[in-house]
Protein backbone atom coordinates (compact mmCIF):
# COMPACT_ATOMS: atom_id res chain seq x y z
CA UNK A 1 0.00 0.00 0.00
CA UNK A 2 1.48 3.72 -0.83
CA UNK A 3 -0.49 5.99 1.64
CA UNK A 4 1.52 8.45 3.17
CA UNK A 5 2.49 11.70 4.53
CA UNK A 6 2.73 12.86 1.45
CA UNK A 7 -0.81 11.88 0.34
CA UNK A 8 -2.96 13.90 2.57
CA UNK A 9 -2.04 17.51 0.79
CA UNK A 10 -3.14 15.67 -2.63
CA UNK A 11 -5.93 14.47 -1.39
CA UNK A 12 -7.04 18.22 0.28
CA UNK A 13 -6.30 19.78 -3.12
CA UNK A 14 -8.52 17.62 -4.30
CA UNK A 15 -11.05 18.23 -1.73
CA UNK A 16 -10.32 22.06 -2.30
CA UNK A 17 -11.04 21.66 -6.00
CA UNK A 18 -13.99 19.54 -5.79
CA UNK A 19 -15.49 22.15 -3.43
CA UNK A 20 -14.74 25.12 -6.23
CA UNK A 21 -16.04 22.97 -8.54
CA UNK A 22 -19.48 21.52 -7.01
CA UNK A 23 -20.27 24.54 -4.32
CA UNK A 24 -18.65 27.66 -6.52
CA UNK A 25 -21.30 29.88 -5.20
CA UNK A 26 -21.43 28.87 -1.73
CA UNK A 27 -18.12 29.31 0.38
CA UNK A 28 -19.31 28.10 3.80
CA UNK A 29 -20.02 25.09 1.96
CA UNK A 30 -16.79 24.92 0.62
CA UNK A 31 -15.07 24.91 3.68
CA UNK A 32 -17.67 22.40 4.98
CA UNK A 33 -16.83 19.70 1.87
CA UNK A 34 -12.79 20.74 2.82
CA UNK A 35 -13.23 20.20 6.70
CA UNK A 36 -14.57 16.73 6.61
CA UNK A 37 -11.90 15.50 4.20
CA UNK A 38 -9.89 16.63 6.68
CA UNK A 39 -11.52 14.83 9.53
CA UNK A 40 -12.16 11.58 7.70
CA UNK A 41 -7.77 11.69 6.96
CA UNK A 42 -7.80 12.30 10.63
CA UNK A 43 -9.59 9.07 11.54
CA UNK A 44 -8.23 7.11 8.40
CA UNK A 45 -6.39 3.71 10.13
CA UNK A 46 -2.70 2.75 8.43
CA UNK A 47 -4.36 0.20 5.99
CA UNK A 48 -5.85 3.03 3.94
CA UNK A 49 -5.13 4.06 0.20
CA UNK A 50 -5.35 6.99 -1.75
CA UNK A 51 -7.63 5.09 -4.49
CA UNK A 52 -9.38 3.68 -0.81
CA UNK A 53 -10.17 7.31 0.35
CA UNK A 54 -11.18 8.05 -3.06
CA UNK A 55 -15.23 6.82 -1.80
CA UNK A 56 -14.74 8.37 1.62
CA UNK A 57 -14.25 11.68 -0.13
CA UNK A 58 -17.13 10.78 -2.94
CA UNK A 59 -20.17 10.02 -0.30
CA UNK A 60 -18.46 13.42 1.02
CA UNK A 61 -19.32 15.18 -1.87
CA UNK A 62 -22.52 13.31 -2.35
CA UNK A 63 -23.91 14.49 1.04
CA UNK A 64 -23.18 18.01 0.79
CA UNK A 65 -24.33 18.94 -2.66
CA UNK A 66 -26.86 16.34 -2.82
CA UNK A 67 -25.87 15.03 -6.63
CA UNK A 68 -25.37 10.99 -6.62
CA UNK A 69 -22.79 11.51 -9.13
CA UNK A 70 -20.94 15.14 -8.66
CA UNK A 71 -18.67 14.25 -11.94
CA UNK A 72 -21.56 12.83 -14.40
CA UNK A 73 -21.78 16.30 -16.42
CA UNK A 74 -18.08 16.79 -15.77
CA UNK A 75 -17.16 13.44 -17.34
CA UNK A 76 -19.61 13.99 -20.11
CA UNK A 77 -17.59 17.27 -21.31
CA UNK A 78 -14.32 16.16 -21.49
CA UNK A 79 -15.48 12.77 -23.38
CA UNK A 80 -16.18 14.94 -25.97
CA UNK A 81 -13.16 16.66 -25.88
CA UNK A 82 -11.46 12.98 -26.10
CA UNK A 83 -13.79 11.99 -29.04
CA UNK A 84 -12.24 14.57 -31.50
CA UNK A 85 -9.00 13.06 -31.75
CA UNK A 86 -9.91 9.03 -31.99
CA UNK A 87 -10.16 9.39 -35.71
CA UNK A 88 -6.88 10.06 -35.78
CA UNK A 89 -5.26 7.83 -33.53
CA UNK A 90 -7.23 5.04 -35.02
CA UNK A 91 -5.54 5.98 -38.56
CA UNK A 92 -2.19 5.97 -36.39
CA UNK A 93 -2.27 2.45 -35.15
CA UNK A 94 -3.89 1.35 -38.44
CA UNK A 95 -0.24 2.83 -40.58
CA UNK A 96 2.19 1.54 -37.76
CA UNK A 97 4.53 -0.90 -37.95
CA UNK A 98 2.95 -2.90 -34.75
CA UNK A 99 -0.73 -2.15 -34.31
CA UNK A 100 -1.36 -4.03 -30.85
CA UNK A 101 1.81 -1.58 -29.79
CA UNK A 102 0.41 1.21 -30.95
CA UNK A 103 -2.76 0.57 -29.60
CA UNK A 104 -1.04 0.11 -26.19
CA UNK A 105 0.43 3.45 -26.50
CA UNK A 106 -2.93 5.36 -26.83
CA UNK A 107 -4.33 3.80 -24.68
CA UNK A 108 -1.84 4.78 -22.05
CA UNK A 109 -2.23 8.09 -23.49
CA UNK A 110 -5.75 8.23 -22.64
CA UNK A 111 -4.62 7.84 -18.41
CA UNK A 112 -3.86 11.49 -19.13
CA UNK A 113 -7.28 12.40 -18.47
CA UNK A 114 -7.71 12.83 -14.74
CA UNK A 115 -9.13 15.70 -13.15
CA UNK A 116 -7.82 15.01 -9.64
CA UNK A 117 -4.01 14.89 -11.07
CA UNK A 118 -3.97 16.21 -14.57
CA UNK A 119 -7.08 18.94 -14.72
CA UNK A 120 -5.22 20.84 -17.59
CA UNK A 121 -4.27 18.39 -20.07
CA UNK A 122 -3.48 18.64 -23.87
CA UNK A 123 -4.53 15.59 -25.73
CA UNK A 124 -2.82 16.79 -29.09
CA UNK A 125 0.50 17.06 -26.86
CA UNK A 126 -0.26 13.77 -25.70
CA UNK A 127 -0.86 12.31 -29.19
CA UNK A 128 2.51 14.14 -30.50
CA UNK A 129 4.90 12.56 -27.95
CA UNK A 130 2.96 8.64 -28.36
CA UNK A 131 6.24 7.17 -29.91
CA UNK A 132 9.02 9.24 -28.09
CA UNK A 133 10.49 8.30 -24.31
CA UNK A 134 7.96 10.08 -22.13
CA UNK A 135 6.00 6.35 -23.06
CA UNK A 136 7.76 3.07 -21.94
CA UNK A 137 6.79 -0.40 -22.25
CA UNK A 138 9.13 -2.65 -20.64
CA UNK A 139 6.90 -5.75 -20.47
CA UNK A 140 5.38 -5.71 -24.05
CA UNK A 141 7.35 -8.40 -25.50
CA UNK A 142 5.94 -11.07 -23.21
CA UNK A 143 2.79 -8.93 -23.43
CA UNK A 144 2.69 -9.56 -27.14
CA UNK A 145 3.78 -13.41 -26.65
CA UNK A 146 0.71 -13.75 -24.69
CA UNK A 147 -1.49 -12.23 -25.93
CA UNK A 148 -1.14 -14.52 -29.55
CA UNK A 149 -2.19 -17.38 -27.25
CA UNK A 150 -5.05 -15.98 -25.37
CA UNK A 151 -8.46 -16.97 -25.45
CA UNK A 152 -9.93 -14.66 -22.48
CA UNK A 153 -8.56 -11.20 -21.74
CA UNK A 154 -9.86 -9.43 -18.72
CA UNK A 155 -9.60 -5.42 -18.71
CA UNK A 156 -10.25 -3.31 -15.72
CA UNK A 157 -11.08 -0.05 -16.59
CA UNK A 158 -10.61 3.38 -15.09
CA UNK A 159 -11.41 6.74 -16.24
CA UNK A 160 -15.08 7.04 -18.16
CA UNK A 161 -13.23 9.63 -20.79
CA UNK A 162 -9.68 7.53 -21.41
CA UNK A 163 -12.42 4.52 -22.40
CA UNK A 164 -12.53 5.61 -25.43
CA UNK A 165 -9.31 4.81 -25.94
CA UNK A 166 -9.36 1.62 -24.38
CA UNK A 167 -11.52 0.55 -27.40
CA UNK A 168 -8.82 1.05 -29.42
CA UNK A 169 -6.76 -1.30 -27.63
CA UNK A 170 -9.43 -3.82 -27.72
CA UNK A 171 -9.82 -3.36 -31.54
CA UNK A 172 -6.10 -4.73 -31.92
CA UNK A 173 -7.13 -7.18 -29.44
CA UNK A 174 -9.73 -8.94 -31.44
CA UNK A 175 -10.30 -11.87 -32.29
CA UNK A 176 -10.00 -12.69 -28.29
CA UNK A 177 -12.66 -12.58 -26.09
CA UNK A 178 -12.28 -9.47 -23.79
CA UNK A 179 -14.49 -8.49 -20.81
CA UNK A 180 -14.25 -4.87 -19.23
CA UNK A 181 -14.76 -4.41 -15.85
CA UNK A 182 -16.38 -1.19 -13.98
CA UNK A 183 -17.24 0.32 -11.11
CA UNK A 184 -20.14 -0.77 -9.20
CA UNK A 185 -20.71 3.07 -8.67
CA UNK A 186 -19.92 6.55 -9.35
CA UNK A 187 -17.03 7.73 -8.09
CA UNK A 188 -14.91 10.60 -9.12
CA UNK A 189 -14.79 10.81 -13.20
CA UNK A 190 -14.13 6.84 -13.12
CA UNK A 191 -16.54 4.42 -15.88
CA UNK A 192 -19.73 2.71 -14.59
CA UNK A 193 -21.76 0.64 -16.19
CA UNK A 194 -24.21 3.37 -17.25
CA UNK A 195 -20.97 5.26 -18.64
CA UNK A 196 -20.20 2.35 -20.98
CA UNK A 197 -22.97 1.62 -22.71
CA UNK A 198 -22.96 5.59 -23.42
CA UNK A 199 -20.09 4.90 -25.69
CA UNK A 200 -21.36 1.97 -26.69
CA UNK A 201 -18.82 -0.55 -25.50
CA UNK A 202 -20.97 -3.56 -24.69
CA UNK A 203 -21.04 -3.40 -28.74
CA UNK A 204 -17.30 -4.23 -28.90
CA UNK A 205 -17.05 -6.69 -25.39
CA UNK A 206 -18.20 -8.33 -22.48
CA UNK A 207 -18.51 -5.46 -20.15
CA UNK A 208 -19.02 -6.27 -16.21
CA UNK A 209 -19.33 -4.40 -13.33
CA UNK A 210 -16.48 -5.35 -10.60
CA UNK A 211 -18.07 -4.78 -7.63
CA UNK A 212 -15.77 -1.81 -6.45
CA UNK A 213 -16.99 1.16 -5.18
CA UNK A 214 -13.31 2.85 -5.02
CA UNK A 215 -11.20 4.64 -7.60
CA UNK A 216 -9.17 1.31 -7.95
CA UNK A 217 -9.61 -2.59 -7.61
CA UNK A 218 -9.86 -4.33 -3.87
CA UNK A 219 -10.09 -7.88 -5.05
CA UNK A 220 -11.09 -9.15 -2.12
CA UNK A 221 -14.11 -6.77 -2.18
CA UNK A 222 -15.37 -7.99 -5.60
CA UNK A 223 -18.63 -9.38 -7.02
CA UNK A 224 -18.36 -13.09 -7.81
CA UNK A 225 -19.14 -12.73 -11.61
CA UNK A 226 -15.44 -10.27 -11.91
CA UNK A 227 -13.96 -12.77 -9.86
CA UNK A 228 -14.41 -15.81 -11.79
CA UNK A 229 -12.61 -13.90 -14.70
CA UNK A 230 -9.81 -12.71 -12.81
CA UNK A 231 -9.12 -16.37 -11.68
CA UNK A 232 -9.66 -17.39 -15.30
CA UNK A 233 -8.55 -14.98 -17.61
CA UNK A 234 -4.92 -15.66 -19.56
CA UNK A 235 -4.33 -11.87 -19.48
CA UNK A 236 -5.59 -9.23 -16.79
CA UNK A 237 -5.29 -5.52 -17.75
CA UNK A 238 -5.28 -2.87 -15.33
CA UNK A 239 -5.28 0.52 -16.33
CA UNK A 240 -4.64 3.78 -14.20
CA UNK A 241 -2.88 4.93 -11.12
CA UNK A 242 -5.52 3.89 -8.42
CA UNK A 243 -5.52 0.07 -10.11
CA UNK A 244 -1.65 -0.29 -9.96
CA UNK A 245 -1.99 1.39 -6.29
CA UNK A 246 -4.76 -1.24 -5.36
CA UNK A 247 -3.51 -4.32 -6.85
CA UNK A 248 0.20 -4.17 -7.21
CA UNK A 249 0.19 -6.63 -4.31
CA UNK A 250 -1.64 -9.39 -6.19
CA UNK A 251 -0.29 -12.76 -6.58
CA UNK A 252 -1.12 -13.49 -10.51
CA UNK A 253 0.20 -11.40 -13.23
CA UNK A 254 -1.39 -8.24 -14.19
CA UNK A 255 -0.15 -5.75 -16.90
CA UNK A 256 -0.69 -2.29 -15.42
CA UNK A 257 -1.09 0.72 -18.12
CA UNK A 258 -0.88 3.86 -16.30
CA UNK A 259 1.04 7.75 -16.25
CA UNK A 260 2.75 8.25 -13.14
CA UNK A 261 0.88 11.01 -11.45
CA UNK A 262 2.75 11.37 -8.37
CA UNK A 263 6.25 11.24 -6.21
CA UNK A 264 4.65 8.21 -4.22
CA UNK A 265 4.43 6.39 -7.63
CA UNK A 266 6.70 7.53 -9.04
CA UNK A 267 9.53 6.22 -6.07
CA UNK A 268 7.03 2.69 -5.49
CA UNK A 269 7.14 2.25 -9.48
CA UNK A 270 11.16 2.88 -10.11
CA UNK A 271 9.40 5.59 -13.27
CA UNK A 272 9.62 9.47 -13.52
CA UNK A 273 6.65 11.75 -12.72
CA UNK A 274 4.44 11.57 -16.19
CA UNK A 275 6.26 8.71 -17.72
CA UNK A 276 3.79 6.43 -19.34
CA UNK A 277 4.57 2.78 -18.57
CA UNK A 278 3.42 -0.82 -19.43
CA UNK A 279 4.58 -2.96 -16.64
CA UNK A 280 3.99 -6.09 -14.69
CA UNK A 281 3.38 -6.66 -10.98
CA UNK A 282 5.87 -7.08 -8.87
CA UNK A 283 5.11 -10.92 -7.90
CA UNK A 284 5.97 -11.72 -11.29
CA UNK A 285 9.13 -9.44 -12.24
Amino acid sequence: MFFGPACIPCIVKQASAASLRFAADDEALQYKIIRETCSALSLADDSITAPGFSVILQDILVKNTGVPDPYYYVKRRNLQNAQNYIPLLREIIRNSSDELETAVRAAIIGNAIDLSANPGFDIASEISRMNEDSITLPSYKRFREEVADARLILYIGDNFEEALFDKLLIEALHPRRVAFAVRSAPVTNDITFRDAVEINLPDLCEVVESGSRIAGTYIGQCSAQFMDLYENADIVIAKGQGNYESMINETRPVYFLFRVKCDVIAARSGFGKGMGVMILNQSDK
